[in-house]
C-alpha cells in the first residue's frame, strides 16, 4: 500500500509540473480590464457532496473564449494559437469528515508577465443525509491591497437533492464582497500625416491610455443545475443555469498613456481628476457537458452560452461563448 501511495503522489507530482510548464504558455489576455471575472473558478462546477475519496484531489481546468466585461484590446499575451485561453487549479485536502480545504490557483498573463497567482483561499463544511446533502462555503481572496482585510469575500450555500434515481438537483446561492483595483487598457488611434507615410517602413509601436480604477461593491451568485445519471460511478451529463448580478461604486484616480515598444512600457503620465460612478450589470450562462467519473479522475468537458447579459457601461459587449475541459485527480 505504501509503494502504490507513493507511486500515486509521483504520478501527480509529475502531472502537475507538466501542467504548470503548460500554464506558462496560456493566459486570459483580459485579467486586469475590469473589477470582475465571468469565470473565476466558483460556483460553475461546486455541488454539496465531496467529490473525492482519499484525502485530497489536484484538479486543472482549461477554458476558452470567455472574455471579461468591459473589453478593451490591451498589450497582454494572446494566449496560444491567438485563443484567450485560460488555466486554472483546484488543490483540495479533506481536514476531517465534513471539512474541506481547498485553494485555487490562477495561471494567467497580463501586462507584467505570466504568473501563477491565488485567486481564492476556501473551507466548505458538508452535512449529508440519504437523498440530500448541504454544504456552506467561505472563499476569500488573499490579496494584499493595502486596506484591513480582504479585498473579496465570498460565502455561498449549496444543496443537492435526488429527485430520482436517475436526476440530481444541485442549487447554490451566494454572496460576495468586492473591493479590488484594475486597469483599462483603451488603444490610441495616432494621426498619420503624408510625410509619416512616406518615411515609416514599419509600423509604430501601439500606445494605450490606461486608466487606473477601484471597485467598491457587491455579487450575488445564483446557479440551478441538474444531471442525468448515466452509471453508479455517478456520471452524468448535466445542463445548468449561472447568474450574477453586479453592482459597483468606481472610483478613478489616474490615467497615463503608455507606448509598447520591444516588450517595454515607456509612460507618460497625464493627470486627471477623480472622478466616481455606479455601476450595475450581470450576466446569465447556460451550460452543458458531461461528467465522467472513476474513482482516482473525473473529467468534465462542457460549454457555456451566455443567454442574458445586461450592463450600465453601453460600449460593453455580451462575451463569447465559453468552452473548456477539467480533469480532477482523486
Amino acid at each position: 500500500m505504501r509503494g502504490a501511495g507513493f507511486q500515486a503522489l509521483r504520478r501527480i507530482a509529475r502531472t502537475g509540473s507538466m501542467l504548470l510548464l503548460l500554464g506558462a504558455g496560456l493566459s486570459d489576455p483580459t485579467r486586469a480590464q475590469t473589477p470582475a471575472q465571468l469565470n473565476d473558478g466558483l460556483y460553475h462546477s461546486e455541488t454539496a457532496r465531496r467529490s473525492f475519496f482519499d484525502g485530497y484531489a489536484v484538479g486543472t481546468e482549461l477554458f476558452c473564449c470567455a472574455r471579461t466585461l468591459g473589453q478593451e484590446s490591451g498589450p497582454a499575451s494572446s494566449g496560444l494559437f491567438g485563443l484567450p485561453l485560460g488555466l486554472r487549479f483546484h488543490l483540495n485536502y479533506a481536514l476531517g469528515d465534513q471539512l474541506d480545504l481547498g485553494v485555487v490557483l490562477n495561471a494567467s498573463g497580463g501586462t507584467t508577465g505570466r504568473t501563477l497567482a491565488i485567486d481564492w483561499i476556501l473551507l466548505k463544511f458538508y452535512q449529508a443525509s440519504e437523498k440530500d446533502s448541504y454544504a456552506f462555503r467561505l472563499a476569500v481572496d488573499p490579496a494584499m491591497d493595502g486596506m484591513l482585510g480582504f479585498p473579496q469575500i465570498d460565502v455561498a450555500l449549496l444543496t443537492s437533492s435526488l429527485l430520482s434515481p436517475f436526476v440530481v438537483a444541485n442549487y447554490a446561492v451566494g454572496l460576495r464582497r468586492v473591493r479590488t483595483g484594475y486597469e483599462r487598457w483603451t488603444p490610441l488611434e495616432e494621426p498619420e500625416t503624408a510625410s509619416d507615410a512616406a518615411f515609416t517602413t514599419a509600423d509604430p509601436p501601439p500606445r494605450f491610455e490606461i486608466t487606473y480604477q477601484q471597485a467598491f461593491g457587491w455579487e450575488l451568485h445564483l446557479l440551478v443545475r441538474y444531471a442525468l445519471l448515466l452509471n453508479p460511478a455517478r456520471s452524468n451529463v448535466f445542463v445548468s443555469l449561472t447568474g450574477t448580478a453586479r453592482y459597483y461604486n468606481l472610483i478613478e484616480s489616474a490615467r497615463e498613456t503608455r507606448t509598447m515598444a520591444e516588450g517595454a512600457g515607456k509612460r507618460s503620465a497625464d493627470a486627471a481628476a477623480t472622478w466616481e460612478r455606479t455601476y450595475t450589470g450581470g450576466i446569465v450562462w447556460v451550460q452543458s457537458g458531461l461528467e465522467y467519473n472513476r474513482p482516482s479522475y473525473q473529467i468534465l468537458p462542457f460549454v457555456g452560452l451566455p443567454l442574458l447579459f445586461w450592463s450600465s457601461e453601453t460600449e460593453e459587449a455580451a462575451p463569447r461563448v465559453q468552452a473548456g475541459l477539467r480533469l480532477t485527480l482523486r
